[in-house]
């Protein structure tokens, strides 16, 4: 019995240890976002983890259910107004892209190339391959930041084209494909990056990610004469 309860008490000292690592909870008030908008910040994350194929997806939906369930107990009792559910809420927000992306890291520490995965109701089965492009587990986060980043722009210039979609917008643009295949691009000073990035930024705010959010050049110290922006976002939907 005692052999048997070790391995509990071990996990049990460990996610004690990593919580006290945590920054604190933050209680200050923030707007509520368009439901829609935070549908689609959770959608395209959980899409892109679907495609690059480090797991099967049927494993993750299961790990990440059993991590919030884990985690929620202890979160709520920081929060005890959170309603589990509400997206719109940036309270839950931030608890539930938190667990997202906990569980996305801890399964590309460990990504599989190749495993069987089951899909649709009746437990049909599939053999999945991951893409060669991917194939090394450590360059996972940069492919999938990438990936996550192009599928909100192309969100964004569909849905707010009056914003965004300006010729100069787009001619700054490229996607994945063209980046790995060299295809030429222009390169924007950064007055002009920071312009069209400024666009983008307003789109958040529009949706209440943010009560507001602005893009700052700072002074440059480097040898190389390269510039650094510091983007600022005040209350965002995710600060914990």
């Amino acid at each position: 019995m005692v052999i048997e309860s070790e391995p509990r008490f071990m996990d049990m000292a460990v996610t004690y240890l990593e919580r006290l690592q945590r920054p604190p909870h933050i209680g200050i008030p923030r707007k509520l976002m368009d439901s829609q908008f935070a549908v689609q910040l959770m959608r395209s994350s959980y899409n892109i983890a679907d495609e690059l194929d480090f797991v099967p997806m049927d494993e993750f939906q299961k790990s990440f259910f059993l991590f919030r369930q884990s985690e929620w107990e202890d979160y709520k009792s920081h929060h005890n107004v959170v309603v589990q559910g509400n997206l719109a809420d940036p309270i839950y927000f931030d608890f539930i892209s938190f667990c997202q992306y906990a569980v996305i890291s801890n399964k590309m520490k460990t990504g599989q190339i190749q495993f069987v995965e089951k899909v649709g109701a009746e437990g049909e089965s599939q053999i999945v391959r991951r893409n060669p492009t991917f194939e090394l587990n450590s360059m996972l986060p940069n492919f999938f930041s990438l990936m996550v980043g192009e599928r909100l722009l192309n969100f964004i210039q569909d849905k707010y084209s009056t914003i965004t979609a300006t010729e100069e917008v787009n001619s700054y643009i490229i996607s994945i494909e063209d980046a790995n295949n060299n295809k030429p691009r222009r390169v924007a000073t950064p007055s002009t990056f920071g312009r069209i990035a400024q666009l983008l930024l307003d789109v958040f705010i529009i949706n209440s990610y943010a009560i507001s959010a602005d893009i700052q050049e700072l002074p440059s110290t480097s040898m190389d004469g390269s510039t650094m922006l510091k983007i600022t976002l005040r209350a965002p939907a995710n600060l914990w």
